[in-house]
């Protein structure tokens, strides 16, 4: 057996190993008490919400230690030694790590140096524990109702969360503008998960020209700000992308600073049809087309849906971000290969997310700022016939903690925006501390 093939081996056991060790974490009930490897007592008061993706293993947990109560993170290994062989020493993702929970303390003076400075917790064999499954007090009580009452009250949490962000739209238009609060959030909600920071900062550059430069040159802007915009005379580039290049540069350098902006840190996408550059295309080909008026032209595209039939109601809005480029769609970037088929810029499941949560609560904003409320029982009417998004990570930990582990019970988007403000406004600031929820007293009352 060669070196390799061993070091693979012993991977996959020591990784089947840990996840055994989060198996039983995930059990460990409130209130439970251990001993940390200094003789201390440690009582969870929340062992937190386990972590699939990168980071520590667990996230929002609360331990007390003596008179000493602290929140953050739990990170679970067979040593102690671990922390530095993972490399998490040098990870900054490991820095809110509250506590170490481990199978054999192994710290000597040798490891020391390279360990956290938090509590190091032993942990019981987690092959002699049993599992018995890990719910939050709401799972009882939506046990006890029907599927069309779990879905109300559902629903009526996400028209809560609509208003919260309407209101929040609203204060946005009032100080900057319809339109330009608008364009703010749309940038925002484009860069989501991965490039949210670079469409921040990219906004923030374009503030610099006034509303009537951007109503003239949107594209120019927006490509020239970000710095993806190649060099027409050092870039190797076809014709029609060239083309399109040197048109955006000569409109740019009209309007341009007295510098060269530096080009944004534009995170490298994994999906070429969701790279920066077809993002920017999408945004600078809507505002080309409907800004300025676009909160208008939205206006009449919603009050157009609503007389037809059926699910057919957004689809005047959809309409609005299905943008015909016949660069754009068969391209990555303008030094890309054409692909064989067309890709569009924006999908139907992004188009409905952004229905969900941009054009609803800008519509709600915007009838209450423009003395049109009585449109505003309209919009939260269709904001509940929205089918419902993708899951994320938010919904999958309510729908295990609380609802049983059924993903069917949110069918609407509406819905899944209400389990998203309930985990926002009590779970994850109390860390599923079920006893301290005001909403689980409420619960109690109308039980």
């Amino acid at each position: 057996m060669n070196d390799s093939f061993l070091s693979l081996k012993l991977s996959e056991a020591s990784g089947l190993y840990e996840d055994a060790l989060q198996e039983y974490w995930d059990t460990v009930s409130p209130g439970a008490v251990f001993e940390l490897s200094n003789g201390r007592k440690c009582t969870i008061l929340a062992p937190g919400i386990r972590n699939h993706g990168k980071g520590p293993d667990f996230t929002d947990a609360v331990i007390k230690i003596g008179d000493s109560e602290r929140r953050g993170d739990v990170e679970l290994h067979r040593k102690t030694s671990d922390w530095h062989a993972h490399g998490h020493s040098k990870d900054p993702a490991y820095g809110n790590v509250i506590l170490h929970a481990v199978d054999l303390d192994d710290t000597m003076p040798g490891n020391v140096a390279f360990l956290p400075d938090v509590p190091v917790l032993c942990l019981p064999d987690p092959a002699q524990h049993t599992p018995k499954g890990k719910r939050a007090y709401c799972a009882r009580w939506f046990a006890s109702l029907s599927d069309q009452e779990i879905q109300h009250f559902f629903a009526d949490a996400g028209i809560q969360r609509l208003r919260e962000k309407a209101d929040a739209i609203l204060v946005d238009m009032i100080r900057h503008g319809a339109d330009a609060a608008f364009r703010t959030k749309f940038m925002d909600l484009t860069g989501v998960p991965d490039a949210r920071e670079a469409f921040r900062e990219l906004e923030n550059r374009i503030q610099r020209y006034d509303e009537e430069t951007f109503s003239q040159f949107p594209e120019a802007i927006l490509w020239g700000e970000s710095g993806l915009l190649p060099d027409p005379a050092s870039s190797e580039l076809d014709l029609d992308a060239l083309e399109i290049v040197r048109s955006l540069w000569n409109d740019f350098w009209m309007i341009r600073p007295d510098y060269i902006p530096e080009k944004i840190a534009f995170p490298v996408s994994s999906r070429p049809q969701n790279s920066p550059e077809r993002r920017l295309a999408l945004i600078s080909g809507f505002f080309n087309m409907h800004y300025p008026d676009v909160m208008d032209k939205i206006v009449d595209a919603f009050l157009q849906g609503i007389n037809m039939p059926g699910d057919e109601w957004a689809d005047p809005i959809y309409e609005m971000f299905q943008l015909e480029d016949a660069f754009w769609c068969r391209h990555s970037s303008f030094r890309s290969e054409p692909w064989q088929k067309n890709c569009a810029l924006i999908g139907k499941s992004r188009s409905r997310l952004l229905l969900t949560d941009l054009i609803m609560p800008a519509l709600h904003a915007y009838f209450r700022l423009t003395k049109n409320k009585k449109y505003v029982p309209t919009v939260e009417k269709f904001y509940c016939k929205i089918p419902a998004n993708a899951t994320n990570r938010i919904l999958k930990i309510m729908t295990t903690y609380c609802c049983g582990g059924r993903e069917d019970v949110a069918v609407s988007a509406a819905e899944q925006q209400g389990l998203i403000h309930i985990y926002q406004s009590f779970c994850s600031p109390l860390a599923f501390q079920c006893r301290k929820c005001p909403l689980r007293h409420s619960l109690e009352i109308i039980s």
